[in-house]
Order: C-alpha cells, then sequence, then structure tokens
C-alpha cells in the first residue's frame, strides 16, 4: 500500500498510470526496433562477398553466430514493418546455405564407409543439428513473408 499514491484524487492517479504504462509501452516498442536492428547489422557482418564467383555459401550456417541470429530472426521478424528486400535477399541466401551443405553432406556420407571415429559422427550430429536448427528458422522465416520454402 502506497500512502502517498492512495491519497491522491482518482484523477491524478488515472493520470500517473496513463503516463507510466504509455513509458512502458514506448520502452518495450524500442527495444523490440532495437532488437531488429541488431539482429540486420550482425547479419550484415557475418555474410561473405566476393567480386568473384567463388563456390561458398553465403552464409556459414555452422557457425554459432549465425545459427542464433537466425533462430532470433524467426522469432521477431513479424514481416508487417520490416524491409521485405533485405530479408527476401537473406532468405535466399540462407537457402542457398543449406543447399550448399545438403549437398556437401550428402557427398561426404557417400564417400564415407562406416568406419567413423565415435569423434566424427559426434561432429556430424552435432553440425546436423545445427543444420535442422537454420532449416527450421528458415521455414518460420519463408511462412513470415508467405514464401513456401
Amino acid at each position: 500500500m502506497n500512502y502517498f499514491y492512495d491519497l491522491l484524487p482518482l484523477e491524478i492517479q488515472e493520470i500517473i498510470i496513463r503516463e507510466a504504462s504509455a513509458s512502458l509501452i514506448q520502452t518495450s516498442w524500442y527495444k523490440f526496433i532495437n532488437n531488429k536492428m541488431i539482429i540486420c547489422k550482425n547479419f550484415i557482418k557475418g555474410r561473405k562477398y566476393s567480386m568473384y564467383y567463388i563456390p561458398t555459401p553465403p552464409i556459414n550456417i555452422f557457425d554459432i553466430n549465425n545459427v542464433l541470429n537466425i533462430e532470433q530472426a524467426s522469432r521477431i521478424i513479424t514481416g508487417k514493418t520490416d524491409d521485405h528486400n533485405f530479408w527476401l535477399t537473406l532468405l535466399f541466401d540462407i537457402y542457398d546455405s543449406l543447399e550448399y551443405y545438403s549437398i556437401q553432406y550428402r557427398n561426404a556420407t557417400n564417400t564415407y564407409t562406416n568406419s567413423f571415429i565415435n569423434n566424427e559422427i559426434l561432429f556430424n550430429k552435432q553440425r546436423y543439428n545445427l543444420y535442422k536448427r537454420v532449416d527450421d528458422s528458415y521455414t518460420k522465416l519463408c511462412e513470415t513473408f508467405s514464401i513456401f520454402p
């Protein structure tokens, strides 16, 4: 019980509640926009650019920072007030990376025999788990922008 607040007239209490609510909503919105900006900056910093065609994926999906960025983007991006060109380009880059690594993984499993060392099996499982996380987040982002993978 707040004795000072309870002694105030009801009109002033309502004004205080309205101002505090508006301030809280404004702060939450700015944090939301800030998270979007951080995700965009991280993607821009993490991209690989080249003047020449080099058959490497634009995004390393086995880098944990990229995986976390993609997962966070799939949770935060709404598709309503976002830059569609930026996110569509990013989705195509993620798709290219997923395709590149899935082809690479298929080739690796075809060339290896069943004589894997336990560490290699564990390493491949970790890579597959990261791949699966990125693939799930990619699917969620495609649904956000009404693109079907």
